[in-house]
Formats: structure tokens, C-alpha cells, sequence
């Protein structure tokens, strides 16, 4: 929804736009709230990874790390996990 009105006063003129951004901000709020539980998922799967006493790691089809837990980083003399993401 917009809305305009011009005034014109003293050799003046008014634009004034009127915009309806409610679906916007739903929108922005949706992806805020797929955001927050994309966060909390990614930490509760951090969490399983690095709890298992043994080496796992995720590839992608380009055999590319996905993920990699801290047994793996280890054994790799490697202090952090997000060092190997990306790498073949």
C-alpha cells in the first residue's frame, strides 16, 4: 500500500509516501527466527560431534570437509575443527 499527497503552500510542495512494509518485516522476522534455530541446531550437532571419543568427519560430493569433530582435528595436530571446513 502507498499512499501520496502534495500540498502546495507559499510556493512550496509537500510529497509525503506512505508504504505498507508489514510483510517486509514478517518476512525479516521469519528469517530471523530460521536463523536462531539454524544456530541452535548447527551447536546441538557441534555438541554430539565432539563428544564422540572416536574420529568423524562430513565430506560433500567435491570431497571437501563439512565437519569434522575434535578427535579428527587432533589427530591432525590441529586445535580447531573450522580449520579443516572447506579444505580436501
Amino acid at each position: 500500500m502507498s499512499a501520496a499527497a502534495i500540498e502546495k503552500t507559499f510556493n512550496s510542495i509537500y510529497l509525503v509516501v506512505f508504504y505498507d512494509i508489514t510483510e517486509h518485516k514478517q518476512s525479516a522476522e521469519t528469517v530471523m527466527r530460521s536463523e536462531a534455530l539454524l544456530r541452535k541446531k548447527d551447536g546441538y550437532q557441534r555438541a554430539l560431534l565432539d563428544n564422540f571419543p572416536f574420529r568423524v568427519w562430513f565430506k560433500d560430493t567435491n570431497s571437501r570437509f563439512l565437519a569434522v569433530n575434535q578427535a579428527f582435528a587432533k589427530a591432525l595436530d590441529i586445535d580447531d575443527p573450522e580449520q579443516l571446513v572447506g579444505k580436501i
